[in-house]
């Protein structure tokens, strides 16, 4: 057997989440009234448990097709969790509620993608001597997946793109570049996942998620401290 690579990547994801939401939410507890920092560290907390599952079968049991067809399914309950906390993140900005009705017509509309996932479960293939995971992704369930995340990291790549531009607050300039930067790699990262037609592009795919999660991270914590949360 090789080294791991795929779920080890994955695992580091786990971590790297786990650190960010500790991190952002110690920043939340000393400044309560910043409820968009609650809404970041709890999307961050959801993905520690999303890649947990992506990794840990295949680390525990990589010969067990359906232990880790299982994973696949309970990482995506978790990634719809977060997604649904990030579009919380970007509605807040604007009319007052909002971003609670867009938060659970989000989590109606991914428990029926999950629904179809279930429904239309392919076994994965994982090749233990390379390390490398065919998620055997069924092409309904990719393509709704694909859909429902664009509906989200599209409008709130723009969102603070468009934030960090039109300010002349550096501070402000920085963090919406950075949280911009990241969710256009997190684009990058759903496309090449879901129409991956190889192994080494889902390898890929695992790249530009570490280096997403890590770029929303910067932005988030920039010129954040325990005693200057502002």
């Amino acid at each position: 057997m090789n080294f791991p690579i795929s779920p080890v990547i994955d695992l580091l994801n786990s971590i790297l989440c786990g650190f960010c939401a500790w991190r952002i939410y110690r920043s939340y507890k000393m400044d309560p009234p910043n409820t968009v920092l609650s809404y970041f560290a709890t999307a961050y907390f959801f993905l520690i448990f999303a890649y947990f599952a992506f990794s840990l079968p295949r680390l525990l049991a990589p010969h067990n097709a359906q232990a880790i067809g299982i994973g696949f399914i309970v990482a995506h309950a978790f990634l719809f969790l977060a997604t649904a906390y990030f579009v919380m993140v970007t509605t807040f900005f604007f009319k007052t509620g909002l971003h609670r009705v867009l938060f659970w017509i989000f989590l109606t509309l991914s428990l029926g993608v999950l629904i179809v996932g279930i429904i239309r479960f392919h076994e994965p293939f994982y090749d233990p001597t390379t390390g490398l995971t065919n998620w055997n992704i069924d092409e309904i369930f990719g393509t709704l997946t694909s859909v429902l995340l664009l509906l989200v990291l599209v409008p709130s790549s723009l969102f603070f793109f468009y934030q960090g531009m039109r300010t002349r607050d550096r501070v402000i300039r920085v963090r919406s570049i950075w949280i911009a930067f990241g969710i256009s790699l997190l684009l990058i990262a759903a496309a090449t996942y879901y129409s991956a037609g190889t192994q080494l592009m889902v390898l890929v795919s695992d790249f530009f998620s570490l280096s997403a999660f890590l770029s929303i991270f910067i932005g988030v914590y920039y010129k954040r401290t325990l005693k200057n949360v502002v």
